[in-house]
């Protein structure tokens, strides 16, 4: 855990989600999974302030430190992945990893994320009433989570070693187009 990470903001947004949700009495019960471990700058304790504070202690679990082999089961638990970060996303591995797995995703618009997910499945970062708005239309529209997750395939089509092979082919050949004259075959 780590500030930058947006866990805060994701508990907020949750609340009022939540909130929501209930007062819709659609039957719902939302929950929050948050994956990680507590760094020097966020410890248990408080990530469990937080969970007080907006008043979800009893819809929220945290996996802790888990091996390598798990991720994916844990994951794949998930109705919905959330990449709430304030800033960095350089590489965005859990957005990788979510998407890998078939999970719906949503995020802040920071680093990568805007390569990864439609507009529409991103907010400002540091704006939880944003991604209150973004997690209550998850939460309710069914064909929305399923845009979403059809989205995070094509994007990991995109990645794919095929997929990069075929880029960087184009990109070579058109390279050596400019420069040689040449017509691709």
């Amino acid at each position: 855990f780590d500030a930058v990470k947006g866990q805060r903001e994701l508990m907020e947004a949750f609340s009022r989600a939540r909130g929501a949700v209930t007062a819709g009495s659609s039957g719902a019960r939302l929950r929050l999974m948050l994956m990680g471990f507590p760094t020097s700058s966020t410890s248990m304790e408080q990530i469990g302030r937080w969970a007080r504070e907006y008043g979800i202690a009893d819809s929220v679990a945290i996996t802790g430190k888990m091996e390598r082999e798990r991720v994916p089961a844990c994951i794949s638990a998930m109705d919905l992945g959330v990449v709430a970060s304030q800033g960095s996303e350089a590489i965005a591995r859990a957005a990788f990893e979510i998407i890998s797995c078939g999970v719906p995703l949503v995020g802040t618009d920071v680093g990568v994320m805007p390569d990864l997910l439609p507009d529409w499945a991103l907010v400002p970062p540091a704006e939880p009433d944003a991604l209150t708005g973004l997690l209550e239309r998850a939460t309710g529209d069914v064909s929305f989570r399923k845009a979403l997750q059809e989205f995070g395939q094509k994007r990991m089509h995109d990645f794919s070693e095929q997929s990069f092979l075929e880029q960087t082919m184009n990109v070579y050949a058109d390279a050596l187009e400019r420069r040689c004259g040449t017509k691709r075959a």
